[in-house]
């Protein structure tokens, strides 16, 4: 059953990357226009997945020190 769902998802993975591709086409830009739209979206991406890191890092050392003061009063 898992193997199927990864199927489904591999499949729709592909099929929005291949409308991404063919919508680009069919919009009548220049390659290096496409280009740049390309790398303003993954530099976007990119740095929301920094900040995404960086606020779970912060999260994660919050649960640490929180731990820890718990540990100390419970001993």
């Amino acid at each position: 059953m898992e193997d199927n769902k990864s199927k489904i998802l591999w499949g729709l993975a592909i099929g929005a990357a291949a409308g991404f591709v063919l919508g680009y086409l069919l919009s009548g830009k220049k390659v290096n226009e496409i280009g740049e739209d390309i790398n303003n979206i993954t530099s976007k991406l990119k740095d929301k997945i920094n900040d995404t890191v960086d606020k779970s890092k912060d999260v994660l050392s919050d649960i640490k020190e929180t731990m820890n003061t718990n540990n100390a009063h419970n001993l």
